[in-house]
Formats: structure tokens, sequence, C-alpha cells
């Protein structure tokens, strides 16, 4: 069972973008751009979190303890 950061973690919080002081409205509509006029993209992400696994458990080879992330549109994004 996952663990959502955002909602179910004690302090968790979701992501959010744009720079201190942006206007909120100003960057969903820039996402939005972003999202019409792209086929795809990418994004690094920096994961500390001391005794879990980001992508693939080294012991046992598998992904289903892997890093699920959320889009904005609400879709899953796995390893």
């Amino acid at each position: 069972k996952h663990v959502w950061f955002g909602e179910t973690m004690n302090d968790g919080f979701q992501f959010e973008y744009g720079g201190e002081g942006s206007n909120p409205a100003d960057v969903a509509i820039q996402l939005t751009f972003l999202r019409l006029m792209s086929t795809e993209a990418s994004q690094n992400i920096t994961y500390h979190c001391k005794n879990s696994v980001a992508y693939m458990d080294q012991n046992t080879g598998n992904l289903k303890k892997a890093l699920l992330l959320q889009g904005a549109n609400e879709i899953e994004i796995r390893a």
C-alpha cells in the first residue's frame, strides 16, 4: 500500500510550481499551455528519504516498493 506524502503523512505537503510571490493563477495558466503545446516532458526530482526505496529494491530486484508520483491531472506515474 502506498502512503501519499501530501495526504497521509504528518507534515506532508503537495509540491507547487512557481517561485515565491508567484500568482497561482498565472502558474496554472502557464502549466496548462505547456501541457497543450507539448507531447512529452522530463523533470529531475531529488529524493532523500531514509530507509525507503525510490526505484528498484536491490535486495529483491522488483519495483513493488518504488516511488509513485501523481500528476496535477491525477495520473499516477510509476517506475
